[in-house]
């Protein structure tokens, strides 16, 4: 019994680490998403959230105006993928610059791009919103 507990403290540590490093903006998970304010068709909401599409190596660009939930409902995904035991990467599109920038100024691209790419889900927020060099 002692075991399982301690094997149950260890996967909710894990999981408190990942969403730490991921970096998420907000916290948002599904609990609070309302599927019926989306104009994502409900049938690809549901096919989305198993994940199996990141199993499978796909990629997910999710478009649309300001304001309509993108962000929350790409969160909640990451979310969901950390709970299955995966690594996520988040990024806006200008932090993701900065790293980069950050890397060629001490010379480890390579390992960044590595430790980047380590991750199951890689997300890059707000495209778009800003240029980037």
């Amino acid at each position: 019994m002692l075991i399982a507990e301690e094997v149950i403290g260890r996967d909710a540590a894990t999981r408190r680490m990942r969403r730490k490093t991921a970096n998420f903006p907000s916290g948002k998970t599904f609990a609070t998403w309302q599927p019926t304010d989306s104009t994502i068709p409900a049938p690809t909401q549901q096919a989305l959230s198993t994940l199996e599409w990141i199993g499978r190596a796909e990629n997910l660009a999710v478009a649309g105006p300001s304001g309509t939930g993108k962000s929350h409902f790409v969160e909640a995904l990451a979310d969901n993928a950390i709970e299955a035991d995966l690594r996520v990467a988040w990024f806006t599109l200008e932090s993701l610059a900065a790293t980069v920038a950050r890397a060629k100024a001490d010379g480890s691209v390579a390992r960044t791009v590595t430790r980047i790419c380590r991750a199951d889900l890689i997300v890059v927020d707000d495209i778009g919103m800003l240029p980037v060099g």
